[in-house]
């Protein structure tokens, strides 16, 4: 019986410090975050599903006999976003910075893009979209491992590549936190990306107040 209440006691004891941290999540330094994260992923690589802390579970309910769920692309390290470009997919690795080609129903091994990313916490290669042929990613980049800011290039799909890089933005990325990413393209071609609100304890800036800014 004793030994069952000092286990009760414990278990309280890290339910109240795992609710104070989540609250405060902020508070804890990057490295415990990213050692974190790190076990969280590794346990998301042998579900080997889209399954999330927040719970998507791994057995989808259908209830029409007309869908089915499949796996439909293996082999990607924590995936972001996709668009579609003709018959073909580009698709995001966050933390490895990779622009990855799907053709044919195939994952091509050799990445298309590789951005030196700033990965802790919410920043990474975070977004892409694309209008006909021009593509649009959306990129928390570094230099060294300085950040350097939320960068927003264009490219140009040849069929084959992305080239023909611009730099139309560079938002700010003073905080790891709520990076935003998200993109769309409106019927008359104009992009609208979204930066997030930056939310940092520390970290005070503009874009706090203004988070969401057109190009």
């Amino acid at each position: 019986m004793k030994k069952i209440i000092i286990f009760l006691l414990i278990l309280i004891s890290l339910l109240i410090i795992g609710s104070v941290t989540y609250t405060n999540i902020s508070s804890l330094s990057p490295d415990l975050l990213n050692f974190l994260r790190t076990i969280r992923d590794m346990g998301q690589e042998v579900t080997k599903s889209a399954e999330r802390t927040v719970g998507i579970s791994l057995t989808a309910k259908i209830y029409d006999d007309n869908f089915i769920v499949e796996d439909y692309i293996s082999g990607l390290s924590q995936p972001t976003s996709i668009t579609f470009v003709e018959d073909d997919i580009l698709i995001l690795e966050k933390n490895s910075g990779f622009v990855k080609l799907i053709r044919n129903n195939e994952l091509i091994p050799e990445p298309l893009l590789h951005f030196e990313v700033a990965s802790t916490n919410e920043a990474g290669l975070l977004g892409i979209v694309s209008n006909n042929n021009d593509v649009y990613i959306y990129v928390t980049e570094s230099d060294n491992g300085n950040t350097i800011g939320n960068n927003i290039y264009r490219y140009t799909w040849d069929g084959n590549d992305l080239i023909n890089p611009q730099l139309l933005n560079t938002l700010s990325g003073e905080s790891s936190w709520h990076n935003g990413g998200a993109m769309t393209v409106d019927l008359n071609g104009q992009v609208f990306a979204v930066i997030g609100d930056q939310y940092d304890e520390i970290v005070k800036n503009e874009y706090r107040l203004l988070q969401n800014r057109r190009f």
